[in-house]
């Protein structure tokens, strides 16, 4: 007899319960973003040059809302004093000025500003330094030596 009391005395809570759950049924589709960002591998860059680069197509899923979207971009595993991301610029542009060599990784972000999603993607970028690539060649023009750096891609 205790345990029917006792299992009716539960039933009744988890209904009460239910009963009084107002719950949160108004869902917004999400206005889904998908990027090409157009290579494969590293992006190439060399220390001190400006450095340019933006995705080669950029859909919506509702295109006609695609300007609720805010864009930065991050620097990966890099924070502030503050213990924040550094955004290195806003934009669907990353422009930025390498200052060391080596592989950096850069997080593109895209925040819908209706429902505060967060898409991102990483693009990893080698920067090199001038002349850690190509080939010296010595000249004379007009009696006197020049040195000149030729780059590989050029």
């Amino acid at each position: 007899m205790k345990k029917n009391i006792l299992f009716i005395l539960v039933t009744w809570m988890f209904m009460q319960a239910c009963y009084e759950d107002k719950g949160h049924y108004s869902y917004i589709e999400p206005n889904e973003i998908t990027m090409d960002m157009g290579f494969v591998g590293d992006l190439q860059t060399y220390v001190g040059e400006e450095f340019y680069f933006r995705p080669k197509k950029v859909s919506w899923s509702r295109p006609q809302d695609s300007t609720d979207f805010k864009f930065w971009w991050e620097e990966n595993n890099v924070v502030s004093a503050e213990g924040t991301p550094v955004v290195v610029c806003t934009g669907l542009e990353l422009a930025f000025i390498p200052r060391e060599s080596g592989r950096k990784t850069y997080t593109l972000c895209a925040q819908d500003t209706t429902t505060g999603l967060i898409t991102s993607w990483v693009v990893p970028v080698n920067a090199q330094a001038v002349y850690e690539n190509g080939w010296l060649v010595l000249t004379e023009n007009n009696g006197k030596s020049e040195l000149s750096l030729i780059r590989p891609e050029y």
